[in-house]
C-alpha cells in the first residue's frame, strides 16, 4: 500500500503525502506496520515514480521536468496557491465532504472499530492539516473520500445485524444518494463551455487553410470551464495564450472570452452555452451564453502605412537564408510572387503593420514544403528560399536594385560564407537545424531557462528540481529534442507501455512465495 501511496504522490499528486503521513505513523503507532519496511516501501515507490514521471513528462516537455515538483514547489515553497480565492477553515468539513458523502456521512459513526479507526483518524487528520491553506478545493481531498465510504460501508453492515430499521432506512437514503449524484451529472456537463468553444474553433478551421500560426487567448473563465492540454492542437501553428490581466487583443487570431463586448478589429463568430440553472417545474436544465469566440478581422496591408523590419541574408550557391527580425509577430504571411522574383512577407507586431516586397537578383523556386522553409519564432522568422536552377549561383547581392540598398538589409555575417568556402564550411545545418520544441520560442527569465504559463500570469521555469541549476541543463535538453525527433511519440507511448506491463509482470511474480527446489525434496523425503 505504502509503494502505491508513494507513487501516487511523485506522479499524480504530490499533496497526496498528507494523507500518507497520518496513515504511516498511526499504523506504526498500532504496530499494524513495521516503520523502517514501510519507510523503504514507500521511499521506493516515490522514487520509482519520479524517475518514470520525469522520464516520460520530459520526453513531451522537451526540457528536463519534474511536473509535480513544480506544483509542491508553487503551492508549498512559494505559497501563491491563496491567489486564486480563500475559504474560511471549516469548509471541508462543514461543506465539501457533506456534498461530497451525502448519505454516507451519517453511517461513518456506525462503521468506527479497531482497524476502521485507524484509517479514519488518518483521513480526519489528513483533512485537518489541508484545512490550514487558505484556497480550498475539494478536489484536494478526494483521495480521503474513498476512506470514509469505506468505514461507512461498514457501517451500513453493522446496521444489518443490530438493528433492520435503521438498516433499511440508511439503505433507502444511500439509493437517493446515488439519484443525486445523476442529476449533478447531467447539469455539471453544461459547466464546461469552455472546453465546448475551443473544440468548435478547431473543427470550424480547416487544416489545409492553415498558412500563418494562429494565436489563440483563452481568458480565466474560459480555463476554468474545461480547457485543458489535452485539448488543445498538437500543431507548430496553433499557439495559446492564457495570460492574465492587460493584453494587447491585436496580438492574437481569436479570442475566446466571458466578455460579450466586441472589441475592435473583431468580429463575433460562435457562442457557447453553459449551466445556469434548474427548473424543477418543467425538469429541464437552463443555459445561458458563457464564453464568446471572437475573430479578428481580415486587414490588407495594401494602402495602410507600414514599417520594414530589419533583414538579415546569407546566401549558398544554391539557396539564400533570410532572417526577419520582428518581436512576437502575429498573422505572418509569407509568398512568392508568381514570376518567382518577389518575395511577398506581411505580419503585425505589437498593433503595428510591416511589410516587405523585396525584389530579388534571380529568380527562385517556389515553396515545396513551407513547415520546412519557414520557423516563426518569437523574435525572429526565419526563410530558406532555394534559388532556380538558372540562378544557382553566387549573388554579387540580394536586391535587383544595386544602387539604391534599403537600410533595413543586413548581410548575416555569422552565416555568410564565401564562394571558394562553401565546401570546406558548412554552416546551413546550424543555421536552420531548428529543434522543433523551439519552434514557437518561448520567453526566458535571467537565467535564460523557458519560461511557461503556469497558475494564472505567474511564469515559472520547466525543471526537474524548483532552484536545480547546472550547466549539463541545456545539453541534456537538447539530448531530449533529438530523442524526440528519432522516436515519434506513439513509438515512445507503447515502449513506455510495454516496459511498465513488464515491470508489472514481475510484481506479479514476486508475490509468489516460491519454495526452493531444495526445501522442496527435503520435505518430499
Amino acid at each position: 500500500m505504502f509503494a502505491i501511496l508513494g507513487f501516487t504522490a511523485a506522479v499524480f499528486r504530490s499533496d497526496t503525502l498528507v494523507l500518507i503521513a497520518p496513515i504511516a505513523l498511526l499504523s506504526v503507532a498500532t504496530r499494524q506496520t513495521n516503520l523502517f519496511k514501510g519507510a523503504f516501501v514507500g521511499l521506493f515507490g516515490m522514487i520509482f515514480g519520479i524517475v518514470l514521471s520525469s522520464i516520460v513528462d520530459s520526453y513531451f516537455w522537451g526540457r528536463i521536468v519534474w511536473p509535480e515538483g513544480e506544483v509542491f514547489y508553487y503551492n508549498t515553497v512559494e505559497n501563491k496557491s491563496h491567489e486564486w480565492g480563500t475559504l474560511p477553515f471549516h469548509w471541508y468539513f462543514t461543506t465539501a465532504l457533506p456534498k461530497a458523502l451525502l448519505a454516507s456521512t451519517m453511517l461513518i459513526p456506525f462503521g468506527i472499530g479497531r482497524k476502521t479507526g485507524t484509517l479514519l483518524a488518518s483521513a480526519l487528520l489528513f483533512v485537518f492539516l489541508y484545512s490550514f491553506l487558505p484556497h480550498k478545493e475539494l478536489r484536494f481531498i478526494l483521495p480521503s473520500v474513498p476512506i470514509f465510504n469505506l468505514v461507512a460501508a461498514t457501517g451500513i453492515n453493522r446496521l444489518k445485524r443490530i438493528n433492520k430499521f435503521l438498516y433499511m432506512v440508511s439503505a433507502v437514503m444511500l439509493m437517493g444518494s446515488i439519484v443525486v449524484p445523476l442529476v449533478m451529472l447531467l447539469a455539471s456537463r453544461e459547466n464546461y463551455p469552455g472546453a465546448i468553444a475551443l473544440k468548435h474553433l478547431h473543427n470550424s478551421v480547416s487544416q489545409d487553410q492553415i498558412n500563418t500560426p494562429i494565436h489563440v487567448h483563452m481568458d480565466p473563465e474560459t480555463c476554468m470551464s474545461g480547457v485543458s492540454k489535452f485539448l488543445q492542437k498538437n500543431h507548430p501553428k496553433w499557439i495559446y495564450s492564457k495570460k492574465e490581466g492587460n493584453i494587447n487583443v491585436n496580438d492574437y487570431s481569436y479570442l475566446l472570452t466571458s466578455n460579450s463586448t466586441t472589441p475592435e478589429n473583431f468580429e463575433l463568430v460562435h457562442t457557447t452555452n453553459g449551466f445556469s440553472n434548474i427548473d424543477f417545474s418543467s425538469r429541464t436544465i437552463n443555459t445561458t451564453p458563457k464564453i464568446f469566440t471572437f475573430k479578428k478581422k481580415e486587414r490588407s496591408i495594401v494602402g495602410q502605412p507600414t514599417l520594414s523590419p530589419i533583414v538579415k541574408w546569407a546566401q549558398r550557391s544554391d539557396r539564400l537564408y533570410l532572417t526577419i527580425e520582428l518581436y512576437e509577430s502575429k498573422n505572418a504571411k509569407v509568398a512568392i510572387s508568381s514570376d518567382m522574383k518577389h518575395l511577398l512577407f506581411e505580419a503585425e507586431a505589437k498593433g503595428k503593420l510591416y511589410a516587405l516586397d523585396l525584389d530579388l537578383h534571380g529568380t527562385v523556386q517556389p515553396f515545396s514544403d513551407q513547415s520546412r522553409q519557414i520557423y516563426y519564432g518569437t523574435r525572429w522568422i526565419k526563410i530558406l528560399l532555394y534559388k532556380s536552377n538558372e540562378n544557382a549561383h553566387f549573388w554579387p547581392r540580394l536586391l535587383a536594385d544595386k544602387y539604391n540598398k534599403p537600410p533595413f538589409l543586413k548581410i548575416d555575417w555569422d552565416n555568410w560564407v564565401e564562394d571558394e568556402d562553401e565546401e570546406t564550411l558548412k554552416r546551413e545545418e546550424s543555421w536552420f537545424d531548428v529543434d522543433t520544441s523551439t519552434k514557437n520560442e518561448k520567453p526566458t527569465n535571467s537565467d535564460g531557462h523557458a519560461l511557461v504559463a503556469g497558475h494564472g500570469s505567474t511564469l515559472k521555469g520547466l525543471r526537474l528540481l524548483p532552484g536545480w541549476k547546472t550547466q549539463y541543463e541545456e545539453v541534456i535538453n537538447k539530448h531530449l529534442s533529438n530523442v524526440r525527433n528519432v522516436v515519434p511519440p506513439h513509438q515512445f507511448a507503447y515502449i513506455i507501455t510495454g516496459i511498465l506491463f513488464v515491470i508489472g509482470f514481475l510484481f506479479h511474480l514476486s508475490a509468489y512465495n516460491f519454495q526452493p527446489l531444495t526445501q522442496v525434496k527435503l520435505k518430499s523425503e
